[in-house]
């Protein structure tokens, strides 16, 4: 659904620049095309090479994940699960209701989600980042830096 409609595309994107502006600035100017790729391949990258495999030229642990993709995957399955968690309906709202209704959701003092399910959407953002080779504390970092980029106001 996120990757599917220019709103989904749109909302994704933004918070994902968000993400990667804080945790991998020099990433941003590849950003775009990046994002591209992402949506045109919405998969994590393959992190279990076969011995002999050094498709850098710099042994396999000299692998670097990239930020973009990572962080697009987290926004898609964060926003995926909170919209998830019952309303249905905003795909008739317009983009300024529906960032309106995730920035309550995700707020610990809002009703929509309770701690234990905030809790669970912040480790599905985490767990995703894994997917894509981003190390832990890296992680972590970028989890915290989607949940801020929700909060802002994206207008």
């Amino acid at each position: 659904m996120w990757l599917t409609t220019d709103r989904g595309r749109e909302i994704v994107i933004g918070f994902s620049r968000e993400v990667v502006r804080e945790v991998a600035p020099a990433e941003m100017p590849i950003f775009d095309e990046m994002a591209r790729e992402y949506i045109a391949t919405p998969e994590p990258p393959d992190l279990k090479m076969e011995s002999g495999d050094d498709p850098i030229g710099f042994g396999s642990d000299s692998f670097l994940a990239a930020a973009t993709p990572a962080a697009m995957a987290m926004a898609v399955a964060v926003l995926t699960h909170v919209l998830g968690e019952g309303l249905r309906k905003l795909e008739s709202l317009s983009r300024a209701a529906i960032l309106d209704w995730i920035r309550q959701a995700l707020r610990p003092e809002s009703s929509a989600l309770s701690e234990k399910q905030l809790e669970h959407v912040g480790k599905l953002a985490f767990d995703v980042a894994l997917k894509y080779g981003i190390p832990r504390d890296q992680a972590r970092v970028m989890t915290d830096a989607l949940f801020i980029a929700l909060m802002k106001d994206q207008d």
